[in-house]
């Protein structure tokens, strides 16, 4: 008998590292007009392919003398296909016990992910039942998320992440580790071509001029400018940076530990992105500055208490940016090709300085906390082109960060200024007016440094 012509296919699922025979063999049988997959009896290894076969022929002969019925018509079945899930249950059932179960394992971006997946992935695929979603269904919603990305309707890299949990989605109703929530035999995902890539927009940055301009504009609340610096400094993602304990910062030694982050939507404090702390030493010119803080506060848990950013931080950087007199371009555009800055960018901005430093690859994936090597080496690749007259990364912060402000800068104690947030609103868009002469006389009275 025709192994080809019974099952279809025999194929081992499991690790491609030929070292490990963590997996099992399947083959594909006809039942009922369906070609469905058949696992094979775990006992057999990734060597055993001759036995594997052997069984193979078996079960297709079972299945061709009608000695094997569909899973979900067996005695006993209860109207159950795998791991408990219900008979016709769909996509969109499914979907709320697998939210619950990624939120119960800790992954972020919970909120957002079930946003995107409503609006673009359950109007098409909802009410399929989940053993009945096929490759072609998967197809066809390629092509319709496509041509969403063609008429204007979304962006594409909106379409890359619905199409990351869709494929996310069927794998886990595939292979899940929590068995409650398999429910398939195969991945329609496999195979399939994602949706079409777009144009990448430039990631902007600051000079380190424009930096200096906009840390010694008194205009802008004390609070908020020594919270740019430490994100341009330290590069930490928000969340790290706003709940950043005292005890993490060895003032002594010089280094920093990064360890825990605040989810923005859930406030909940949990491990950080990665679920991977990582320790490094701190900028030498970022010191003096710390431990002013910490003199000023010495009985303080948190480095920031309240939070001293606006919650809409992008919005905020860039009217304070214009308030300090910093205009290019550049930071403020948002077109086809371009991005206009946001607070994550100060992030990026720090990896960038360090790479133009000259600073390996390795230790700036490990301060900033990627997890892969290719998301650093953006940063080194962009500072290849940007060394000539960059200007002096990482340069001595002002005195006016360390000693603190007179006039409208917000005081380091809570007490002093009660209203942190509200204030850097109001000044930031109040002062547009008075913007140019603020910064002009800063520059000049501060610390000499010349507008870009």
């Amino acid at each position: 008998m025709s192994l080809a012509n019974t099952t279809g296919s025999l194929e081992w699922v499991g690790s491609r590292d030929d070292s490990k025979d963590e997996g099992y063999w399947r083959c594909r049988v006809r039942i009922d007009g369906k070609r469905v997959w058949m696992r094979l009896p775990a006992t057999l290894g990734r060597d055993d392919r001759e036995k594997a076969t052997k069984a193979a022929l078996g079960i297709a002969e079972r299945a061709r003398t009608g000695k094997i019925t569909p899973l979900l018509k067996r005695k006993g079945s209860a109207g159950r296909s795998h791991g408990g899930v219900k008979k016709g249950e769909t996509l969109q059932q499914w979907s709320v016990r697998w939210f619950e179960a990624r939120t119960a394992r800790g992954l972020r971006g919970g909120r957002a992910d079930m946003g995107r997946f409503k609006k673009w992935i359950t109007p098409r695929l909802g009410k399929l039942a989940m053993v009945d979603i096929t490759k072609v269904d998967i197809e066809r919603w390629v092509e319709w998320i496509d041509a969403q990305v063609q008429d204007e309707e979304l962006a594409w890299k909106t379409a890359q992440n619905a199409w990351g949990l869709v494929s996310r989605a069927m794998r886990d109703a595939f292979k899940s580790k929590n068995l409650s929530l398999r429910c398939r035999d195969s991945n329609p995902c496999l195979d399939v071509e994602p949706p079409d890539r777009g144009t990448l927009k430039s990631k902007p940055y600051l000079y380190p001029n424009e930096f200096l301009q906009l840390v010694t504009c008194e205009a802008i609340p004390l609070a908020v400018r020594r919270a740019y610096a430490l994100a341009i400094y330290l590069y930490p993602r928000a969340g790290e940076l706003e709940v950043l304990q005292w005890e993490s910062v060895d003032l002594e030694h010089g280094v920093i530990s990064l360890h825990c982050a605040v989810d923005h939507n859930t406030r909940e404090v949990r491990a950080p992105k990665g679920k991977a702390p990582r320790e490094f030493e701190i900028e030498p010119e970022l010191l003096p500055m710390l431990r002013a803080m910490r003199a000023e506060r010495p009985k303080a848990a948190r480095v920031f208490e309240p939070w001293p950013l606006d919650k809409d931080r992008a919005d905020e950087l860039r009217a304070n940016l214009q308030v300090a007199g910093v205009a290019r371009t550049a930071l403020f555009a948002s077109d086809a090709t371009r991005r206009n800055l946001t607070y994550h960018d100060l992030r990026a901005t720090g990896a960038t300085w360090a790479a133009i430093r000259g600073d390996q690859p390795l230790r700036i994936m490990h301060r900033a906390g990627h997890k892969h090597l290719t998301t650093t080496m953006m940063y080194v690749r962009e500072a290849e082109n940007l060394r000539v007259g960059f200007g002096q990364v990482f340069p001595p912060l002002p005195t006016v960060l360390i000693e603190g402000g007179g006039g409208s800068s917000a005081a380091a104690d809570p007490s002093e200024d009660p209203h942190p947030r509200s204030q850097s609103r109001s000044q930031s868009k109040t002062g547009l007016a008075k913007k140019t002469s603020v910064s002009a006389e800063i520059v000049v009275r501060g610390e000499g440094f010349e507008p870009p």
